[in-house]
């Protein structure tokens, strides 16, 4: 795919850049993984949740960390249905 969408040099733009939108995906999957482990089991259904909002309280995040913590759970429960 990406052989026939660099036939066209306009295309090389965009290659790139999602080349670099999935290693940051891969870069900030591997951060969750390490920051938030029960997040990480294979049974999403008995996630938990106030284990996560317990790092969250110990570990003293910052608001926006928080908030992006709960963004990203949000869509990944909603993902999981």
């Amino acid at each position: 795919m990406k052989k026939f969408l660099l036939q066209d040099s306009s295309n090389t733009k965009w290659v790139n850049a999602q080349e670099a939108r999935a290693k940051t995906n891969t870069m900030n999957a591997q951060i969750r993984l390490l920051d938030y482990p029960e997040l990480s089991r294979k049974s999403r259904a008995t996630m938990d949740i106030e284990a996560a909002e317990a790092r969250i309280k110990n570990n003293k995040f910052t608001v926006s960390a928080m908030a992006s913590f709960y963004r990203w759970l949000r869509r990944y429960l909603h993902s999981c249905r």
